[in-house]
C-alpha cells in the first residue's frame, strides 16, 4: 500500500472525515485531500502530524512494500 492507502484505510478505520484529520492533525484540509489523492508529497513533519492524529507512528505510513524480488 502507498502512503496515500495508508492514510485513507486508517483515517476511515477511526471514522474521521479528511476535515476532521486535518483539525486534529494541525494541517489544511486540502493537505489531507492532496496526500490521500496523491497530487501532494507530505513533508515529514506533516506526515508526523498525521500520524499522531491517527495514533500510528509515522513510520507505518512510510513503509515501503516488499521488493517482488527479495
Amino acid at each position: 500500500m502507498s502512503v496515500p492507502e495508508r492514510l485513507r484505510q486508517r483515517r476511515e478505520e477511526l471514522g474521521l472525515s479528511q476535515t476532521r484529520l486535518a483539525g486534529i492533525a494541525g494541517v489544511n484540509p486540502a493537505t489531507v485531500n492532496g496526500i490521500e489523492a496523491g497530487s501532494r508529497s507530505p513533508s515529514v513533519r506533516t506526515i508526523e502530524k498525521l500520524a499522531a492524529a491517527l495514533n500510528i507512528p509515522a513510520t507505518y505510513l512510510l513503509e515501503e512494500p516488499a521488493h517482488p524480488l527479495a
